[in-house]
């Protein structure tokens, strides 16, 4: 999976979402999942229902019902959200969580005024995640965060 990362990162790609599906499952083991570049983890065994609701989670689209009022703000908010994904993965890379962090608190707060609650607690989760600078979920919410904004569908 790193190898992958790093051709995804040298063409410039989203990342592909890998799910790790492996028999262990202490915190470590997640955490290696995660550090090695996959997008989730599961562990053996794993029933039909949540392994189609994974997979679901990384395909399909969200379909997002947007205010009438607010209907002429999307698309410049949007366009933001896509470059400060780029900002995240640059701060990360430098280890710059101030930074991260202060990106994340900003996200939690417009995306829920706008209605986008996933990435209101996306935000969340990387925010609380600089304060122990816990890379791997970083890396991972950061993900989520890219491919929520590419499955994004307003209504």
């Amino acid at each position: 999976v790193k190898e992958s990362r790093k051709i995804e990162k040298h063409n410039m790609r989203t990342a592909t979402p890998v799910v790790a599906l492996t028999a262990y499952v202490l915190k470590e083991e997640v955490e290696k999942s995660l550090e090695a570049g996959c997008n989730h983890h599961l562990s053996k065994p794993v029933s039909k229902d949540t392994l189609i609701k994974t997979i679901s989670t990384f395909t399909s689209p969200i379909v997002i019902k947007i205010d009438e009022d607010l209907i002429d703000l999307i698309p410049d908010y949007i366009s933001k959200r896509h470059g400060e994904v780029h900002l995240l993965k640059e701060a990360l890379e430098k280890s710059e969580f101030d930074k991260i962090r202060e990106l994340a608190h900003k996200l939690r707060g417009s995306a829920g005024s706008y209605g986008f609650d996933q990435l209101s607690e996306i935000g969340r989760i990387i925010e609380e995640n600089c304060k122990e600078e816990n890379i791997a979920i970083i890396r991972q919410a950061i993900g989520q965060y890219e491919l929520y904004l590419k499955r994004l569908k307003i209504s």
